[in-house]
């Protein structure tokens, strides 16, 4: 009788413990499903760093509050002794159009003027509390970030479905044609494509299926992100400038340029021990509470609804940091 019953007390012990240790695994850095976890692609050049994910949601936009702004079993991000956009990012739009396709109207001003508006932000300022090493002493992200200016391509897709390789061949067509536009570990490169246009990292792995964006560095080492035309489980709900595509677009776009930021070259910066999680990463698809606009945040007098990006400093999601 004792047996029996110390044997179903270590079950019963066994079987808590393994609940514990799959919930952990399951939640850790606060990710349970697909939508609110990224992780590192497989690049299919080696000389290539590897590509990191913003995966699809499930079509619900989540809006903080204390009761609900906090990350079962979270760990904050670590830092990975590589480099930053430490004194100035510098961001290029590429508008990769071909004649016939399409973008909605005002797609392309209101992207323009969020690069323009998002340096010196209260949102910016949350990256101030990362830094990266210079001569053996750490060196804070600067609240800084310019606009270096758009390029319009129309030339014709050279594929149904866009691959990784050929995204990067349209970046060094970019900046072969703006002669004023570099290259180097404070620049990156943002590509927009037009409506119905896929592009896919492998067969199974879509903008149609998977991801709405990501970023990476090329073998040529230019640091680029690459934003679809927002489709099913990219699209927001509100459009506090009643243009739900452009906005869309720009919830996308903040995320990937944040990572780029503190993780320009995906795997070496600062990002989260279990799965790589970046500064994105653990506030994917989360919102600060709507205003009046239908946005969660105003930029240089300018309502814009874009998700919240981790703060290690208050172990949370912030619209405003750090």
């Amino acid at each position: 009788m004792q047996f029996t019953v110390v044997g179903t007390i270590r079950r019963g012990w066994w079987a808590a413990s393994l609940l514990v240790m799959l919930l952990f695994a399951a939640c850790a850095n606060g990710s349970t499903t697909a939508s609110d976890q990224s992780d590192l692609g497989s690049a299919t050049d080696p000389s290539q760093g590897p590509i990191h994910y913003l995966y699809q949601g499930d079509g619900v936009e989540t809006f903080l509050t204390d009761a609900n702004n906090f990350r079962l079993f979270a760990s904050n991000l670590k830092y990975h002794k590589g480099p930053t956009m430490r004194t100035n990012s510098v961001t290029y739009a590429i508008f990769w159009v071909p004649s016939g396709s399409t973008m909605s109207s005002g797609y392309q001003d209101l992207i323009q003027r969020f690069f323009g508006d998002i340096g010196g932000s209260n949102l910016y300022k949350n990256v101030t509390q990362y830094y990266d090493t210079v001569g053996g002493s750490k060196q804070n992200i600067q609240n800084k970030s310019s606009f270096g200016g758009a390029w319009v391509d129309t030339s014709a897709y050279p594929s149904a479905t866009l691959s990784d390789q050929q995204v990067q061949q349209e970046v060094v067509r970019a900046r072969q044609a703006n002669s004023g536009w570099k290259s180097d570990i404070n620049h990156v490169f943002f590509v927009f494509t037009a409506q119905s246009e896929a592009i896919c990292d492998s067969p199974n792995v879509c903008s149609t299926n998977v991801f709405c964006g990501y970023h990476s560095y090329s073998s040529a080492k230019d640091i680029y992100a690459v934003i679809p035309y927002p489709g099913t489980g990219c699209t927001l709900k509100h459009s506090p400038n009643n243009n739900v595509a452009a906005d869309s677009a720009l919830d996308i776009t903040s995320h990937e340029m944040f990572e780029s930021i503190t993780d320009p070259q995906p795997g070496s910066g600062w990002f989260t021990p279990i799965r790589q999680g970046e500064i994105g990463d653990l506030c994917a698809h989360k919102y600060a509470p709507l205003d009046a606009q239908n946005a969660d945040v105003t930029l240089n007098g300018h309502p814009y609804l874009v998700q919240t990006e981790w703060s290690n400093k208050q172990g949370k999601c912030v619209i405003a940091g750090p």
